[in-house]
Protein backbone atom coordinates (compact mmCIF):
# COMPACT_ATOMS: atom_id res chain seq x y z
CA UNK A 1 0.00 0.00 0.00
CA UNK A 2 1.37 3.28 -0.66
CA UNK A 3 0.78 6.22 1.60
CA UNK A 4 0.95 10.22 1.49
CA UNK A 5 0.12 12.48 3.66
CA UNK A 6 -0.93 16.55 2.66
CA UNK A 7 -1.46 19.50 4.24
CA UNK A 8 -5.02 20.73 4.74
CA UNK A 9 -4.47 24.22 2.35
CA UNK A 10 -3.54 21.31 0.38
CA UNK A 11 -5.84 18.89 1.05
CA UNK A 12 -8.22 21.61 -0.93
CA UNK A 13 -6.82 21.50 -4.36
CA UNK A 14 -7.08 17.66 -5.00
CA UNK A 15 -10.28 16.04 -5.17
CA UNK A 16 -11.22 12.71 -4.62
CA UNK A 17 -13.89 12.54 -6.87
CA UNK A 18 -10.72 12.50 -9.71
CA UNK A 19 -9.39 9.46 -8.08
CA UNK A 20 -11.67 7.10 -7.35
CA UNK A 21 -9.21 4.37 -7.05
CA UNK A 22 -7.75 6.03 -4.21
CA UNK A 23 -8.75 6.09 -0.18
CA UNK A 24 -8.97 9.35 1.05
CA UNK A 25 -9.24 10.02 5.18
CA UNK A 26 -9.39 13.29 6.29
CA UNK A 27 -8.59 13.47 10.06
CA UNK A 28 -10.20 17.38 11.28
CA UNK A 29 -10.08 18.91 14.53
CA UNK A 30 -13.25 19.37 16.81
CA UNK A 31 -15.13 22.65 15.01
CA UNK A 32 -13.75 21.88 11.52
CA UNK A 33 -16.36 21.11 8.60
CA UNK A 34 -15.67 18.13 6.30
CA UNK A 35 -14.40 19.11 3.43
CA UNK A 36 -15.33 15.85 1.07
CA UNK A 37 -18.66 13.50 1.22
CA UNK A 38 -17.84 10.86 -1.42
CA UNK A 39 -17.40 7.18 -0.68
CA UNK A 40 -13.89 6.94 -0.71
CA UNK A 41 -13.59 9.32 1.92
CA UNK A 42 -13.12 8.24 5.73
CA UNK A 43 -13.72 11.61 7.61
CA UNK A 44 -12.14 11.37 11.42
CA UNK A 45 -11.93 13.69 14.37
CA UNK A 46 -9.31 13.63 16.66
CA UNK A 47 -7.04 16.07 18.13
CA UNK A 48 -3.13 16.38 18.02
CA UNK A 49 -1.20 15.42 20.60
CA UNK A 50 -0.05 19.11 21.53
CA UNK A 51 -4.19 19.55 22.14
CA UNK A 52 -3.23 17.82 25.26
CA UNK A 53 -1.05 20.68 26.86
CA UNK A 54 -3.70 23.08 26.48
CA UNK A 55 -7.18 20.93 26.33
CA UNK A 56 -7.66 18.55 29.15
CA UNK A 57 -10.54 17.20 27.93
CA UNK A 58 -8.96 16.81 24.29
CA UNK A 59 -10.62 14.26 21.77
CA UNK A 60 -7.97 11.48 21.21
CA UNK A 61 -7.40 9.06 18.71
CA UNK A 62 -9.63 5.94 20.06
CA UNK A 63 -9.65 2.16 19.00
CA UNK A 64 -12.88 2.80 17.55
CA UNK A 65 -11.32 5.33 15.40
CA UNK A 66 -8.49 2.83 14.46
CA UNK A 67 -10.71 0.38 13.61
CA UNK A 68 -12.39 2.60 10.97
CA UNK A 69 -9.17 3.11 9.26
CA UNK A 70 -8.73 -0.06 9.01
CA UNK A 71 -11.51 -1.32 7.51
CA UNK A 72 -11.70 2.35 4.94
CA UNK A 73 -8.05 1.36 3.52
CA UNK A 74 -8.38 -2.31 2.97
CA UNK A 75 -10.88 -1.49 -0.15
CA UNK A 76 -7.71 0.53 -2.03
CA UNK A 77 -4.07 0.27 -2.91
CA UNK A 78 -3.02 3.73 -2.11
CA UNK A 79 -4.48 5.93 0.36
CA UNK A 80 -3.94 9.99 0.66
CA UNK A 81 -4.14 11.36 4.40
CA UNK A 82 -4.47 14.77 5.51
CA UNK A 83 -4.54 16.60 8.58
CA UNK A 84 -4.06 20.39 9.32
CA UNK A 85 -0.71 20.27 8.77
CA UNK A 86 0.12 17.03 7.17
CA UNK A 87 2.89 16.48 9.99
CA UNK A 88 1.73 14.80 13.31
CA UNK A 89 -1.68 12.90 12.93
CA UNK A 90 -1.37 12.18 9.27
CA UNK A 91 2.32 10.90 9.38
CA UNK A 92 1.33 8.53 12.52
CA UNK A 93 -1.45 6.96 10.79
CA UNK A 94 0.53 6.65 7.53
CA UNK A 95 3.77 5.22 9.23
CA UNK A 96 1.38 2.34 11.25
CA UNK A 97 -0.51 2.03 7.87
CA UNK A 98 3.32 1.44 6.16
CA UNK A 99 3.70 -0.75 8.73
CA UNK A 100 0.59 -3.07 9.08
CA UNK A 101 0.22 -3.45 5.45
CA UNK A 102 4.02 -3.61 3.91
CA UNK A 103 4.97 -5.32 6.60
CA UNK A 104 8.31 -4.08 6.75
CA UNK A 105 9.00 -0.20 7.98
CA UNK A 106 12.20 -0.02 5.71
CA UNK A 107 10.57 -0.66 2.44
CA UNK A 108 7.13 1.22 3.91
CA UNK A 109 9.03 4.29 4.54
CA UNK A 110 10.71 3.94 0.71
CA UNK A 111 6.81 3.47 -1.07
CA UNK A 112 5.87 6.75 0.72
CA UNK A 113 9.08 8.85 0.03
CA UNK A 114 8.70 8.01 -3.39
CA UNK A 115 5.03 8.66 -3.99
Amino acid sequence: MKTRTISYSLDLRVSPQDCLDTGYISILSRGQDPIWHRNNVLTIIFDGTQSLNIDPNALLFSSQLAQSVLDHVARYDKVLIHCTFGISRSGDIAEVLNVTYNHDDTEGYQLFLQD
